[in-house]
């Protein structure tokens, strides 16, 4: 019950050999083991996470055992990004075997898979309700609401008398990849 029903769980890669070259400090299994016991704990948890194209020595197998471990977790979200060379980083002293064309082609396809997978588990919203920290009008729709809810999905949606700040019940009515709609529902 004290847990987010919300975690960011860094993953990086799904190849255990990068991971080791990155030192995250885990394998593929354990990171399996965490997300199975997090998922037992908290029925309801959105699962989010980081995840780099195009490390040094990244090799075609890597990416795909990335992309195949993305949608067998089935993140909520993902941060995705080109590897980039920072000095200071040990990585810094390793040479580039992936070149940027490359990378920008990995990074495209790793977000149209995360775009299809957050719209699938969005649409599970459907029909359902959420209760949503009311926080801000949006830029399109001035006389709507919009906020997040306790899975940190954003919910944009039409008052019955919700004001900022409080916390409101949304009826779930349609969703992107990127945001659920609805009308706020209030108890009779």
């Amino acid at each position: 019950p004290k847990l987010s029903p919300y975690i960011h769980l860094p993953l990086q890669s799904g190849s255990d050999r990068l991971l080791a070259a990155m030192q995250r400090g885990h394998t593929i299994d354990e990171y399996r083991g965490l997300v199975d016991r997090l998922r037992a704990a908290i029925p309801c948890l959105s699962l989010s996470t980081d995840i780099i194209v195009g490390y040094p020595g990244e090799t075609d197998a890597d990416f795909e055992a990335t992309s195949r471990l993305m949608e067998e977790v089935s993140f909520d979200h993902g941060f995705l990004f080109k590897y980039s060379a920072r000095e200071g980083t040990r990585a810094f002293k390793i040479d580039e075997t992936v070149s940027e064309e490359e990378k920008g082609r990995r990074l495209e396809r790793l977000i149209a898979e995360q775009q299809s997978r957050s719209l699938r588990i969005n649409q599970r919203m459907i029909g359902r309700t959420t209760e949503v920290l009311v926080e801000s009008t949006p830029r399109k729709q001035p006389d709507w609401l919009a906020g997040k809810n306790a899975q940190f999905k954003t919910v944009a949606f039409e008052p019955a008398g919700a004001q900022l700040g409080e916390l409101a019940t949304v009826l779930v009515e349609a969703a992107t990849s990127q945001t659920l709609s609805g009308r706020e529902v209030r108890p009779a």
